[in-house]
């Protein structure tokens, strides 16, 4: 087992050690710079966990979500299915490329319906919205560069998103928009080395790109959309209904068999 998946299985231990229990966990998943392969040595390890809740809960209770933190740093934010698929829906990337990684623990009670709802239709999932894709990118990246401009982990990773969006705004596949090529990583892992950068000359020109390239990339995704992905919605949609109803009596004749 690689350090990866150690800290994934830690991960879980956190969580159940704070009271959450196994049938609840669909699965645990890496996001960050690994999934992009632009992480430096010590770079944390964060994930994401997907909560089935109960009939009960579903009905009456607000959506479980709470991030919960290891002592070593390390992040693991705990969600209700319901607003991880909201967040697929709207095409955050943090949420939807947790559908790539490979860097995962699955309870094995879920399996089946985490790879035939959701694995499944990545290529679908991850062009739900290419509008909102794109909107959602630029936005983030805008803000990310106004916070700080010196910042080198801010302005490297505002570096990978424009790669991303260079890539997958020409229909190349969402897996290989990821993962930049190796000299852009390279640049990128530069950047993030770097606490403090010398100038703001290279935020400032990557604002301007987001700038002025969003209006033109997204002109080009409406065209791919309406002519690859026109009914996506309308057929992920029943799917995603389907998939949360599924896990949740999954989840209810496991809580059956207990009794």
């Amino acid at each position: 087992m690689n350090i990866i998946n150690e800290r994934i299985m830690a991960h879980k231990e956190k969580l159940i050690s704070e009271g959450i229990d196994e049938k609840h966990i669909l699965g645990i998943f890496l996001y960050g710079s690994q999934n992009y392969q632009c992480d430096l040595e010590g770079s944390d390890i964060d994930t994401k966990a997907i909560y089935v809740p109960s009939k009960e809960e579903a009905i009456f209770d607000q959506l479980r979500i709470k991030e919960y933190k290891l002592p070593n740093g390390e992040h693991c934010e705990l969600m209700d299915v319901r607003h991880f698929v909201d967040n697929l829906k709207k095409q955050n990337i943090n949420f939807v490329e947790i559908l790539y990684t490979d860097y995962y623990w699955l309870n094995p009670v879920y399996d089946v319906a985490w790879i035939n709802r959701f694995l499944k239709h990545r290529d679908l999932i991850s062009h739900y919205d290419m509008r909102r894709c794109v909107s959602s990118i630029c936005g983030q990246a805008k803000h990310t560069l106004s916070q700080n401009p010196y910042n080198g982990k801010k302005v490297g990773n505002s570096l990978r998103l424009m790669y991303f969006l260079s890539h997958y705004t020409e229909g190349e596949p969402y897996e290989k928009c990821l993962i930049p090529n190796e000299t852009t990583r390279n640049v990128v892992k530069h950047m993030k080395s770097q606490d403090v950068l010398d100038s703001r000359t290279t935020a400032d020109d990557f604002t301007n790109y987001f700038y002025f390239w969003e209006p033109i990339m997204l002109n080009k995704v409406d065209k791919i959309q309406k002519e690859e992905y026109k009914d996506v919605q309308e057929i992920l949609d029943k799917n995603f209904r389907d998939a949360i109803m599924f896990l949740i009596e999954i989840y209810s004749f496991l809580s059956a068999i207990e009794e």
